[in-house]
């Protein structure tokens, strides 16, 4: 990526809005319920699936297209027509577009009803910065390459640079890239999420020993009593 070490860089699945999506969706249109199942994905609201998409393992690529029941059991079974008005779909696509268009609003709502609380709002540079900081990854409007694009920011370089998860500029096998601001053009809004990633449990070491084979003797746990006085 960069003979730099990050800044920020959290841990954000990749996803290509073509290549990891069900074999019978077109996916040109969706950038934006792309980025936001990454997001959903980081943040664990999106159980990972044995799928395989276009010849390649796509954990999270369903939900994408796919009516759903999500953590909240709210069903994402709402449906939006895809290019060229052939065939509607429903998941992330059905509940971030409008006739082809992804609104924040509606991928922020897409996020509460998945149990994390998100909002859209106008995107400058210091807030994105201010997001990675805290921890949590940004959801970005741009004009990136002079069309109308939604990326993944999950974190930054000491020069300024920002590493991005680019649902189509991207490769299934390698979609980060590195962007500086003035490279995305218009940024019409963000969508920042309340709270940051989870962060992964390190292994317990006791004694030398891993939890792993601590628990091969579990201790056995003692009954509580019926009732504290």
């Amino acid at each position: 990526m960069s003979n730099q070490p990050p800044t920020v860089n959290l841990d954000v699945p990749y996803i290509h809005q073509l290549l990891n999506t069900p074999d019978n969706f077109n996916g040109q249109l969706a950038a934006g319920p792309t980025a936001m199942v990454m997001v959903l994905a980081a943040y664990g609201k999106l159980t990972p699936r044995s799928d395989i998409y276009h010849n390649q393992p796509s954990p999270f690529g369903y939900y994408i297209s796919n009516s759903y029941v999500g953590p909240t059991n709210f069903s994402f079974s709402e449906t939006q027509p895809g290019p060229q008005d052939q065939v509607s779909f429903a998941g992330a696509y059905g509940a971030c577009l409008n006739r082809g268009q992804a609104f924040g609003s509606l991928m922020a709502n897409y996020a509460i009803n998945h149990g994390l609380n998100a909002q859209s709002q106008i995107a400058h540079r210091l807030a994105v910065e201010a997001e990675l900081n805290y921890g949590a990854p940004v959801v970005l409007a741009t004009t990136l390459k002079g069309f109308g694009h939604i990326v993944v920011v999950k974190g930054y370089l000491p020069d300024g640079r920002l590493i991005v998860n680019d649902p189509f500029w991207g490769k299934p096998e390698m979609g980060v890239i590195l962007y500086s601001w003035p490279e995305f053009g218009l940024t019409p809004f963000m969508v920042t999420f309340e709270s940051p990633l989870p962060k992964p449990e390190p292994e317990r070491i006791t004694n030398g020993l891993s939890s792993e084979l601590k628990q091969s003797n579990p201790i056995p746990e003692l009954e509580p009593p019926e009732s504290l006085n």
